[in-house]
């Protein structure tokens, strides 16, 4: 029920939703005659879509969000049981339809683990995600598609690599990785040994915060963090991407303020 209800309402809220509901009010004020209010709703949706596609406010934003989040240093990969990577990083859809692996843009989740297994490969992998469509739903699974991979096209030993491929959400991840480690290691809980936790700069503070409140032992060793933007370098024209990474950074704030008031973290 949490999951269904904070997509629909994720899907309501988003920033480029508002925006487009702002826009879309605009022209129903204008049909029906009302001008003033149309043009405030048109000038509040050009103004936004201006500012947040062109200028660097969100790259400041998304940099200052992640800038604490970096991997340890001096980091002694031998004081580890293993690592947990969060899924997110395989376009489903895409890698169904190309019959291949495709990543998408969280694509350095994949990249980080693999440099990590070249230089532990005795590190024990943990990879949580199942699928998390509320519509344009699949049968596949992210971690069993990266098992496949991992075990088939590179290589790996399969007896390091472990999957939970039920989770929808972060929530889930932390929930069902700790379910999994106490099958399969069959080790009392809350974890003694430590593990590192692999996801996302940005998406770091509300997985780690889930991990802890779940009482995993972890050590948080997100993906390379943007730079700081450089601000007369930093305007474009890349309007949707903007308002992606828009969309992004607030659902982790917003998920994080659920999270905190479903007693979740």
């Amino acid at each position: 029920m949490f999951f269904v209800s904070s997509k629909v309402f994720w899907l309501l809220i988003a920033p480029s939703s508002l925006l487009l509901f702002c826009f879309g009010f605009a022209v129903l004020m204008s049909a029906l005659q009302f001008k003033r209010v149309a043009q405030a709703f048109y000038l509040l949706a050009t103004t936004a879509f201006l500012l947040i596609g062109t200028t660097p406010a969100i790259d400041y934003a998304f940099y200052y969000w992640g800038k604490g989040n970096q991997p340890p240093k001096n980091i002694n990969l031998q004081d580890y049981e293993g690592v947990i990577v969060l899924g997110g990083a395989i376009d489903l859809h895409e890698t169904a339809a190309q019959n291949r692996l495709i990543l998408n843009g969280n694509y350095a989740r994949i990249t980080e683990l693999l440099a990590l297994r070249a230089k532990a490969p005795y590190l024990k992998v943990i990879y949580s995600g199942g699928s998390g469509y509320l519509i344009n739903k699949t049968d596949l699974r992210e971690a069993d598609i990266f098992k496949d991979y991992f075990v088939n096209e590179f290589k790996s030993d399969s007896s390091v690599i472990y999957t939970e491929n039920q989770s929808k959400n972060t929530y889930e991840n932390a929930l069902y990785s700790r379910n999994l480690y106490i099958s399969k290691f069959s080790k009392e809980w809350p974890n003694v040994e430590p593990w590192l936790l692999l996801t996302s700069a940005y998406h770091m503070p509300r997985a780690y915060a889930v991990f802890r409140t779940q009482g995993w032992n972890i050590t948080p060793y997100p993906t390379p963090h943007m730079t700081k933007p450089v601000f007369w370098n930093s305007f474009t024209t890349k309007f949707w991407d903007n308002w992606m990474k828009t969309d992004v950074l607030a659902r982790e704030i917003i998920g994080s303020i659920a999270y905190k008031l479903t007693d979740k973290i």
